[in-house]
């Protein structure tokens, strides 16, 4: 997991959990970046080249009309993410984390 955060940009990693957020709604990899670009303020063209990436890292599937989806190692990894974002609110609260011993 390490790796794959050392690779992946901080952008690439909000896309990804965006797409496990959504994943199973339907929307194509341009109906996904489409989305996020109106509700980020970002360029299209930014968004859709990062989904890109994702896509070539085998991370994401989709394309030609279809709706997209995460493979299993997207998945895995966007749980992760999604697992570090809920374990540093609870530190950031001062909520002792599930696992301390």
């Amino acid at each position: 997991m390490r790796m794959a955060k050392a690779k992946l940009t901080p952008l690439q990693i909000y896309l990804l959990v965006e797409a496990r957020r959504r994943e199973g709604s339907g929307l194509t990899l341009t109906g996904l970046a489409r989305d996020i670009s109106a509700r980020e303020e970002l360029p299209l063209s930014t968004v859709k080249w990062n989904l890109a990436r994702l896509r070539e890292l085998g991370l994401i599937t989709g394309g030609h009309r279809r709706a997209f989806g995460l493979t299993a190692a997207g998945r895995e990894l966007a749980d992760h993410f999604l697992e570090d974002r809920v374990a540093e609110l609870g530190r950031a609260r001062g909520q002792p984390e599930a696992n301390a011993t």
